[in-house]
């Protein structure tokens, strides 16, 4: 008998025999879901010989949740609006179990300055929320998901990586990555493909008179920000490993994030090549201007090659923000912003009253008080822009108080990674993810003006993940 023979258990064997039964009577009831129980099952085995199995899946989920809420009839359908809700579940129990007892991640979090910026924007949100007296509903609805961008920094505060981790990690995230932006190639060639793959749920995102790439995502937000993070991936591992497959990975990234036509994206692009100029400038100030002018020089000349598409987006972007501030959803809810701080300061009106997603399930009475219940948009029979910017919900809810905190919790992240990533004791890993971390908090600072990037979990996931894992390797650098 030889050794082969000798490993193969009882216990093993049984398990075989079960999951070729499981799959047998799968594809007799449902021969798609049987089709795809092979594939589960191999996706289930890849992640139990990985370390961080649990981070991984639900990083998965993210990206093919919209895919999933497509394949059972959209967000409303029962099956729906489980998918749409699992992943606030999978995040509040992942991230319960870690703050209880990953020591790591408390001491991470619990007595530093990115702790107490934290605990601040909390209590001014939770003092505002007590004076303004707002129903117990919409304002725990606020708060859980007003905590998700904290919760997914705890999670990625827990992560201690090992060496060669996150290169090792690059060879299969980076081609996954590009694949799921690459598949919008076949819906820009065919778009009957994807009036079929969208159904009634929504149209196909148009301007400038083209389709707007977005792959498989429900739109071309999501997609480009996706687009923006494969950039960053990419471009830094570029600068910290000198491969050159990094460089094309990263060109590819941001062709398509331009072919999605998604001006904030693109502007985080080109704010990412900015401060990898920097980065790689000498220390002295001479150096530096010559890296800007390079660079100046460099947008420039793309500008005047792109002339008719620049100066399209720019009349397009004169329209949406130009004119009477109380005329466009998103210019209102800025500028009413200013006033409610002016008003109650130095709070806001509180949890779930201005500018969140439980505002307008719950519509707040704030919105009348300022005048704009007849805004586009805003109005109680079509909210569906109150969401569609991040700031002015921080400071309308939670005053001056709560927007300084916040505000700090980020200068204190970019001068953490802005340090690391110049820091000449730095590895090569370490270059790659203070880079990365660097170039997402930027991307998305610019993105938070016009979405809510930070409560929404899969674009949230991609700044606030790696921003903890950097945090945690960092932090004492920047003491």
């Amino acid at each position: 008998m030889n050794d082969q023979t000798k490993s193969f258990s009882p216990a093993l064997g049984l398990a075989v025999v079960l999951v070729c039964a499981s799959v047998g009577v799968a594809t007799a009831i449902a021969p798609v879901a049987g089709a795809l129980v092979p594939l589960a099952l191999l996706i289930l085995f890849g992640l139990t010989r990985l370390k961080r199995p649990a981070l991984i899946l639900f990083i998965a989920f993210l990206v093919i949740q919209d895919p999933l809420l497509f394949f059972v009839g959209g967000p409303d359908s029962g099956a729906g609006y489980i998918i749409k809700r699992l992943d606030e579940l999978f995040l509040f129990l992942m991230a319960a179990w870690i703050l209880v007892t990953n020591r790591t991640a408390q001491r991470s979090i619990g007595a530093t300055k990115l702790g107490v910026c934290i605990a601040c924007t909390f209590l001014a949100m939770g003092v505002s929320t007590v004076l303004r007296g707002v129903h117990w509903q919409p304002s725990l609805m606020d708060m859980l998901l007003f905590s998700k961008p904290f919760l997914l920094f705890a999670l990625g505060a827990s992560v201690v990586t090992e060496r060669d981790e996150l290169r090792n990690g690059l060879r299969i995230a980076l081609p996954l990555m590009l694949g799921v932006v690459v598949f919008a190639v076949v819906f820009l060639v065919a778009p009957s493909l994807q009036e079929s793959y969208l159904g009634d749920m929504r149209d196909i995102d148009q301007r400038l008179g083209m389709n707007s790439a977005q792959g498989f995502f429900d739109g071309p937000g999501p997609y480009s920000w996706f687009c923006a993070a494969t950039f960053a991936v990419a471009y830094a591992a570029y600068l910290s490993f000198g491969k050159n497959r990094y460089l094309y990975s990263a060109i590819t990234a941001a062709t398509f994030a331009v072919l999605s036509w998604r001006r904030k994206s693109i502007g985080g692009i080109v704010a990412m090549v900015l401060i990898a100029t920097l980065i790689k400038a000498g220390r002295d100030s001479a150096s530096r201007r010559r890296a800007v002018a390079v660079l100046v020089l460099g947008i420039v000349l793309g500008i005047s090659i792109l002339t008719p598409i620049v100066v399209s987006l720019w009349q397009y972007t004169v329209h949406e923000y130009g004119g009477d501030p109380n005329s466009i959803a998103r210019v209102a809810l800025h500028y009413t912003s200013f006033l409610i701080a002016k008003d109650y300061f130095p709070f806001g009106t509180g949890f779930g009253t201005f500018g969140s997603y439980a505002s307008s399930v719950y519509y707040s009475e704030v919105y009348a008080q300022y005048g704009l219940t007849e805004v586009w948009g805003l109005t109680p029979d079509h909210p569906a822009f109150i969401t569609d910017t991040f700031w002015p919900m921080v400071m309308g809810q939670g005053g001056i108080a709560g927007l300084v905190p916040y505000v700090a919790f980020f200068v204190i992240l970019l001068r953490t990674t802005w340090r690391a990533a110049r820091s000449s004791a730095s590895n090569d890993e370490d270059r790659f993810l203070s880079a990365f971390t660097l170039f997402v908090l930027v991307a998305s600072l610019l993105e938070s003006t016009s979405s809510h990037i930070y409560d929404t979990s899969m674009q949230s996931a991609f700044v606030m993940i790696p921003a903890g894992m950097a945090w945690t390797r960092f932090r004492t650098r920047a003491a």
